[in-house]
């Protein structure tokens, strides 16, 4: 093999070997699907999955609860609520909370879901807000696209003493930061009584609602961040707060027909129509 060629296959191999090391890091660094409460200063707690392969990041201010996840499962997290009740010292009180992904089946559509149930004690008003987050996102690779927060509630007595709300908002984010705010879905909010929720029943009313922003161009790979909102009054105690499903998916945007090409479409029926009734006469 002559000289030339040598240097040739030399260079080739070295460029091969730059694109890699390139691509290696040029590649995210993945965080965790992660969880995270917070009802004030000194009350801000995060919990990572335990069966998931990457770097659990804790937020400026936050603490890590050691094995705070029940759940093995990667992409899945159950609340050790025992454990979590035990720091978050106040008026709210978890009975269940948890979120999970569809990052290692999605292909066309990326979801994640949280859901909570939280007991309101004794005490001020207050404001607890719970938020599940997941970065690396790479699909759906087509631009524009479409962020929508599809949340689902049961208020019980929450119409009692002071009130209270759950606000929900699903978000997406281009940096690829965990719990990023860049794009955001209008905020849906449930108060008992009020629509989107029903009327109250036995102490009882269920919500649910669907919002959407579409239009959004941005490269991969991007985050997915779910919120959650509660706002209780000062006579609540014993009031229930049940988020039993909050989804946010971000997917290929539906492209609606412009009222031209509406009218083209219907032109062309009419045509057939008529070339049809003038073969069969």
């Amino acid at each position: 093999m002559g000289a030339v060629n040598k240097r040739s296959i030399k260079q080739a191999l070295a460029a091969v070997a730059a694109a890699a090391v390139l691509g290696l890091a040029a590649a995210p660094a993945h965080a965790l699907l992660e969880w995270r409460v917070d009802a004030g200063v000194g009350q801000r707690f995060v919990i990572c999955d335990a069966g998931g392969i990457g770097v659990c990041v804790v937020p400026a201010g936050f603490v890590l609860v050691v094995a705070g996840d029940l759940n093995p499962a990667p992409e899945v997290i159950t609340v050790d609520t025992t454990l979590l009740n035990v720091l978050l010292t106040g008026k709210f009180d978890f009975t269940a909370a948890g979120a999970d992904d569809n990052i290692l089946t999605a292909t066309t559509l990326a979801v994640i879901n949280s859901s909570a149930q939280v007991q309101i004690g004794v005490g001020s008003p207050g404001t607890l807000i719970i938020e599940a987050t997941r970065d690396g996102w790479l699909i759906p690779l087509a631009n524009p696209r479409t962020l929508t927060n599809g949340p689902s509630a049961t208020l019980t007595n929450t119409n009692n003493g002071s009130g209270g709300s759950v606000a929900s908002q699903g978000f997406n984010d281009g940096t690829n930061l965990l719990f990023g705010t860049q794009f955001a879905t209008p905020i849906s909010t449930f108060t008992a009584g009020v629509a989107p929720c029903s009327a109250v029943v036995g102490g009882v009313s269920t919500c649910s609602a669907l919002t959407q922003l579409a239009g959004i161009v941005e490269p991969n790979p991007y985050s997915l961040t779910n919120r959650q909102t509660i706002t209780s009054g000062g006579g609540n105690q014993g009031a229930t707060y049940l988020i039993t499903d909050s989804s946010t998916k971000f997917g290929p945007q539906q492209q609606v027909p412009e009222p031209a090409s509406l009218l083209l479409l219907g032109a062309g029926l009419a045509a057939l129509g008529f070339a049809r009734r003038r073969k069969n006469s």
